[in-house]
């Protein structure tokens, strides 16, 4: 058993590593290692501090709580550069050198997934009934794996993904703008055209850019599901494509950024009445347009899109290596809990026609989340993000484009997906 353990971890890192761009530098010639290592802080001995490695310290207000519980744990935390970050924590892992815990950025963890040597929190000594059924399930889902039920991380902190709109337009129009009501309207995509063909008549905009849309997709959404199959040709992703070609097609978009000047001319004039952004827009938006209060709502994603930010977002891991697993445990617990709060009662903003706001945030990560993060990822992320690169600078995007895409993932990945999907059946 321990043999085939360490040949998984063996052929995920190895496949990780083909999917990066770099030259893949030796243990032995990589300067990085050996400077990680001479200042490497590691905890694999059983003590009372508990070392966590984060890409950021955002504990800082929720550790007095913890130390109140547990006034005898030493917290040491640890902030490693987030352009190193999936390198180091694999590092330590291949070595047996880890912190307590890991927090990782979720756009990372793929090359994580189903990797010897992180905790399954679904082991009956992490049981905590009530407090797993507190967490978002959709996000929660998406850290088990689906060949061996494995939990191998539980969601931090994250941002959902959502639409801002302007609701006196579209009810001036005859659409929707009521939050549920508009949700259920703009995930038929046949619909969202038809809103965003006859607000451009009026010369109203529902989308920054043709390609706005594709990064949304990107932002929010797995690229592969559990037994490795790529899945970004159909459901919500794939009428998120179909949506973007057909904005092109037709010119319905101002090719306008919010985070420009232009862009927030354009919210002020009304000519950008809809665009889609992660939660912590909620209060830049009124800094932009005070004058519009009332004016706004917040709902889902179009397409039927749903996720978080995953750049923004995080999730946490115990190393299997970890000497002080059950004070990580509580550690673990605590801090989902206190981020989780951000997202609990009501959230009435008197600038939104929202009766609460965190309805509409806690419905997007508690929902089911197509697909889930996997060692594919890197790579087949990397194409996508050169096809935006050059959507950005003028190619158009059309069928022809977007299943070029398709097909050059399909050329990088596909010896690793056999690889991948062999040793999912032979276990």
């Amino acid at each position: 058993m321990q043999t085939s353990k360490s040949f998984v971890l063996f052929l995920m890192f190895f496949i990780l590593a083909g999917c990066t761009s770099p030259p893949v530098q030796s243990v032995h010639d990589s300067t990085l290692i050996r400077e990680t290592d001479s200042e490497e802080e590691t905890q694999n001995a059983k003590t009372n501090e508990l070392l966590i490695w984060t890409p950021d310290n955002i504990f800082s207000n929720s550790l007095e709580g913890f130390q109140e519980k547990f006034p005898d744990a030493l917290i040491n935390i640890k902030e490693i550069d987030p352009n190193i970050i999936a390198e180091k924590y694999r590092d330590s892992l291949i070595k047996g050198k880890t912190p307590d815990i890991y927090v990782f950025p979720i756009d990372k963890i793929g090359g994580f997934s189903g990797v010897h040597g992180l905790e399954d929190l679904s082991k009956p000594m992490y049981d905590d009934s009530l407090f797993m059924q507190a967490l978002p399930k959709g996000l929660v889902e998406e850290f088990r794996t689906s060949d061996s039920n494995k939990l191998f991380a539980l969601p931090l902190l994250y941002f959902p993904y959502v639409t801002y709109y302007r609701a006196d337009i579209l009810k001036k129009y005859g659409f929707p703008s009521e939050p549920d009501r508009l949700s259920e309207w703009i995930s038929d995509k046949e619909k969202w055209i038809e809103m965003a063909e006859v607000l451009k008549q009026k010369g109203h905009y529902i989308t920054e850019t043709d390609h706005q849309i594709i990064e949304t997709a990107l932002r929010t959404s797995n690229l592969f599901n559990g037994t490795y199959d790529y899945i970004a040709k159909k459901n919500a992703f794939g009428k998120a494509l179909e949506g973007a070609v057909e904005v092109e097609e037709n010119d319905l978009d101002p090719s306008l950024n919010i985070w420009e000047e232009s862009g927030k001319a354009a919210l002020k004039n009304d000519e950008l009445v809809m665009f889609y952004m992660a939660n912590y827009v909620q209060d830049q938006l009124k800094e932009w347009v005070p004058d519009q209060k009332e004016n706004w709502g917040i709902t889902t994603l179009p397409f039927g899109l749903n996720g978080v930010d995953r750049k923004a977002s995080t999730a946490i891991a115990i190393s299997s290596q970890s000497q002080n697993k059950m004070i990580a445990w509580e550690f673990i617990k605590h801090m989902c809990k206190d981020m989780m709060n951000i997202y609990k009662g009501s959230n009435k903003d008197p600038f939104y026609i929202n009766k609460d706001i965190n309805r509409i945030y806690w419905n997007s990560v508690t929902n089911s989340i197509a697909g889930q993060p996997t060692i594919l990822d890197k790579g087949s992320e990397n194409i996508w993000k050169v096809a935006l690169a050059e959507f950005r600078n003028g190619e158009e995007i059309t069928e022809h484009a977007i299943e070029q895409v398709h097909q050059d993932i399909g050329d990088l990945i596909r010896q690793d997906q056999k690889a991948l999907q062999n040793l999912i059946n032979k276990n």
